[in-house]
């Protein structure tokens, strides 16, 4: 007859009573954190929006509040909120007053993800941005819209003025310096763009 050993057998004895109830505080723990982390995330909707959706206008006028937007249709990329789809920013960006920054992406794109993590991280970029409403165009969703523009790669980002002038085009990765440099000079173009409107 075989001997058999006792000590590493789990399944003969039922687990402790200690051990039992560190598993449930571990699982419950886990599920708190859920809890807070869901009420973290939600709370968030609540905070106006941070990047290019800013209450001063261009002149530095202080502006009425950007209409509350569902935050399924804004999306954060590296320091900057974008509004999502070419048709709502566009209808943001003429009730705002304000030039649009468009970014068309695609999800393939490798580029596009680099500007993300790098571009629109930088402080003086975002800065920047906050006196545009960003819109964020994916070519996979609506490439329609990528082909009326004929766009010629990815990434571009186009900077539209409200009444729909184009005051500025960039296709390819665009680094900190030269990015916000083609913004400020967008902006002068807006600007002489809008003084005859403003006498």
């Amino acid at each position: 007859m075989k001997a058999t050993s006792v000590v590493g057998d789990k399944n003969r004895y039922p687990p402790s009573p200690a051990r039992s109830s560190w598993k449930l505080r571990a699982v419950s723990l886990s599920i708190r954190s859920r809890w807070l982390l869901a009420a973290a995330i939600l709370s968030t909707a609540c905070i106006p929006l941070a990047g290019c959706i800013e209450t001063v206008g261009p002149d530095g006028a202080s502006m009425a509040p950007l209409t509350v937007l569902d935050p399924s249709m804004v999306t954060q990329r590296g320091a900057i909120t974008f509004v999502k789809g070419w048709e709502l920013g566009r209808k943001v960006a003429t009730e705002r007053n304000q030039p649009a920054l468009v970014f068309f992406t695609a999800h393939w794109c490798t580029y596009c993800r680099k500007m993300e993590g790098t571009t629109f991280t930088d402080p003086a970029v975002a800065q920047l941005a906050t006196q545009f409403v960003c819109v964020l165009v994916d070519a996979d969703e609506e490439p329609a819209v990528c082909q009326r523009l004929q766009l010629s790669g990815y990434p571009t980002l186009e900077i539209i003025s409200p009444a729909g002038t184009s005051l500025g085009r960039l296709t390819g990765w665009q680094g900190a310096p030269a990015l916000s440099q083609s913004l400020q000079a967008a902006l002068q173009r807006y600007a002489v763009l809008e003084q005859p409107l403003r006498r």
